[in-house]
């Protein structure tokens, strides 16, 4: 991009484009704070260059072809220093992105190539007292993704919303010492991953009111009794297609519960018609019989 020119853009669209293959550095335009990319289906690169030092809001959406970021690494950090909503959209050939600013409130990536989860700068968090900001999060249909350790390694305390669903790979076997550190979160929300075998007890935290688990194959009962007792703000519950679940005598330490849906559970349905059928079975066996009345 020449020097000067339209530099006083502070909002940026593109649309539905198939020319385009690489973006110029729009990284360098001193006042844009806002980015949407939509629909440019010829788009392979965008130049990093500049790092977006006031961009607060970027979003991409159906850039099929996109498959990088040029231009950013180590040295250029920081990167988009203000950024607060990224949003990414169907861009399943996108392996990475730069690292996250601790400034970010909102992250959500649907249909995105990525095989890890990014990180925030600085990469380890050791290196700095700051925690990150981020209060929402959602990852769905991202197919390669294996681990969300590189945002979960990461205290997230002010996050309140985590929605993770059909993410076929994610395989993460630290995930659930991140979630020990989730102490703001309100809605958590984990569907279809079938590769993530983390136990029911890792997501009894006390700030939840709203808990949905769908597709958890490999459970066969709700948390304990104990586990449910820390979920002393748990108002809405949603147990779906879990094919081995077989108990949830848990519920019963719920006391705030005020909205319970359990479908798709086919051997807890059995379970239930078992139990009753055998109490009416002993009911039937020990009826006291009768004496004769007197006239």
């Amino acid at each position: 991009m020449e020097k000067g020119l339209l530099k006083n853009l502070e909002r940026v669209v593109l649309y539905q484009n198939t020319a385009w293959k690489h973006l110029p550095s729009l990284g360098k335009l001193p006042y844009l704070n806002e980015l949407r990319l939509d629909s440019l289906t010829g788009l392979e690169q965008i130049g990093f260059e500049g790092g977006f030092q006031q961009l607060k809001i970027l979003e991409i959406e159906d850039c099929d072809q996109l498959e990088e970021w040029s231009g950013f690494g180590a040295e250029t950090a920081p990167c988009w220093p203000l950024l607060e909503k990224l949003e990414i959209s169907g861009c399943p050939k996108l392996k990475a992105l730069p690292p996250l600013p601790l400034s970010l409130q909102s992250l959500t990536l649907l249909d995105v190539g990525l095989s890890d989860s990014p990180t925030f700068f600085p990469a380890t968090p050791s290196s700095s007292s700051s925690s990150p900001s981020l209060t929402h999060m959602e990852i769905a249909r991202c197919g390669n993704l294996t681990s969300v350790a590189g945002l979960l390694r990461h205290r997230l305390t002010a996050l309140r919303t985590l929605e993770i669903r059909r993410c076929e790979a994610l395989a993460d076997q630290h995930a659930e010492e991140g979630f020990q550190h989730l102490h703001s979160i309100e809605s958590l929300a984990i569907e279809y991953c079938p590769k993530l075998k983390m136990a029911t007890d890792a997501v009894a935290l006390t700030s939840l009111s709203e808990l949905r688990l769908s597709g958890w194959n490999h459970i066969t009962s709700f948390p304990s009794k104990e586990a449910c007792r820390r979920l002393t703000s748990l108002k809405e519950l949603t147990l779906g297609d879990m094919g081995g679940l077989m108990s949830v005598e848990g519920l019963k330490a719920l006391s705030h519960l005020a909205w319970l849906r359990i479908e798709k559970c086919p051997k807890l349905v059995q379970a239930a018609t078992a139990s009753i059928k055998g109490k009416e079975e002993e009911e039937e066996e020990f009826v006291p019989a009768m004496a004769p009345c007197c006239h």
